[in-house]
């Protein structure tokens, strides 16, 4: 089957989101082929498409790439605040039971405070790499309050699911 899109009107946090259109998804047994979609708003710009799937052993081959300002998000939490901004250029392979991540996401300027916590993080800069079954993170350093935060680390996934964490981290006051 197929599903097309003439006219998108959505909101995220408030904002306007333009998708371009129009565009066709299918659906062809095991997996839904999105064509490259160019999705934009304010702190937004992303393009995405490729094939995803719904069972098992059905391949998949599904990209997303661009930027996106972090304080235009939705609140995750309530009293938590971002900022900053993310850059994305990831691919997700293989098939629903054994699933691939390849690509980056990079961090500038990253900042985050959550309600009534004293701890204030500001000036982030990192880097998430993609790689197989597992997410690394190359040095991220930012500031925090009066001192300095520097962590390293990788995540294995488990279809995509953390499954293991090892991350170092020192902080300077």
């Amino acid at each position: 089957g197929a599903l097309t899109l003439m006219d998108v009107a959505l909101l995220v946090a408030d904002n306007p989101v333009k998708v371009e259109t129009p565009t066709v998804v299918t659906i062809e047994g095991p997996q839904i082929k999105i064509p490259n979609v160019r999705v934009t708003g304010d702190g937004a710009d992303l393009n995405f498409g490729g094939t995803l799937a719904f069972s098992g052993q059905a391949a998949m081959n599904f990209s997303l790439a661009g930027a996106v300002s972090l304080d235009r998000l939705p609140t995750l939490h309530e009293g938590l605040v971002l900022s900053g901004s993310a850059e994305i250029d990831a691919e997700l392979t293989g098939a629903l039971d054994d699933p691939k991540t390849q690509g980056r996401i990079d961090f500038n300027k990253f900042g985050l405070s959550m309600g009534e916590s004293p701890i204030f993080i500001s000036n982030g800069a990192g880097r998430f790499i993609l790689a197989g079954d597992q997410i690394k993170l190359e040095k991220f350093t930012s500031d925090a309050n009066d001192g300095r935060v520097e962590a390293e680390g990788s995540i294995k996934l488990d279809r995509l699911r953390p499954k293991e964490w090892l991350y170092n981290i020192k902080v300077e006051n």
